[in-house]
């Protein structure tokens, strides 16, 4: 008997809890703390999603400017080429008018 009373007092003494006690002042400091980081995090968040959106407008603005230049590229290669057109089918013109003009002397005599 004398041993069965050792092991129960052994095995309620390892069992045996810790009573914790939370002070009202203590939840109210955990309450403004997760205020605070929620504040944080809320700022943090807004500040993230500025960054972004002027990320977004300088890429925007980027892709217009590099679209803009691309287009007037695109304008003087074309300008270029219907001028050099232009100018062959004018000299072509030009020839064809001059040997015709020879022709129409030599047949006059002149």
């Amino acid at each position: 008997m004398e041993r069965e009373s050792f092991e129960t007092e052994q095995i309620s003494m390892v069992h045996r809890s810790r009573e914790t006690s939370v002070d009202e002042e203590t939840i109210e400091n955990i309450r403004q703390e997760m205020q605070r980081l929620e504040e944080m995090n809320r700022t943090t968040t807004e500040k993230i999603e500025n960054r972004e959106t002027t990320e977004k407008t300088v890429i925007n603005n980027t892709v217009y400017s590099t679209v803009e230049e691309e287009t007037k590229d695109i304008q003087n290669i074309v300008n270029r080429s219907v001028r050099q057109q232009l100018d062959a089918i004018t000299e072509r013109v030009y020839g064809r008018i001059e040997k015709q003009l020879r022709n129409e002397q030599r047949r006059r005599g002149l």
